[in-house]
């Protein structure tokens, strides 16, 4: 998957669920996420800039935990 600023958070956590329990590690704001209510409101309308914004972090820094993390569970996945 192509993660940018405009990348949808709702297709991220699709793809990978996982992320709801490590996002909150970058900010705690993002514990609002773990709400599956919100989760789906904002995952249809929020970008991962949008996301940022909300938790306080710098969106660069955002993508490139999440394609860390990507990348990791793709390592894992074919071992």
């Amino acid at each position: 998957m192509n993660f940018n600023a405009k990348t949808k958070i709702g297709d991220i956590l699709k793809e990978y669920p996982f992320l709801v329990d490590f996002l909150p590690t970058l900010s705690l704001k993002f514990k609002k996420l773990k709400n599956p209510i919100i989760r789906k409101t904002l995952g249809r309308t929020a970008t991962l800039d949008m996301i940022a914004e909300m938790g306080g972090i710098n969106t660069d820094i955002l993508v490139s935990e999440i394609k860390k993390l990507e990348g990791e569970k793709r390592l894992l996945d074919w071992s």
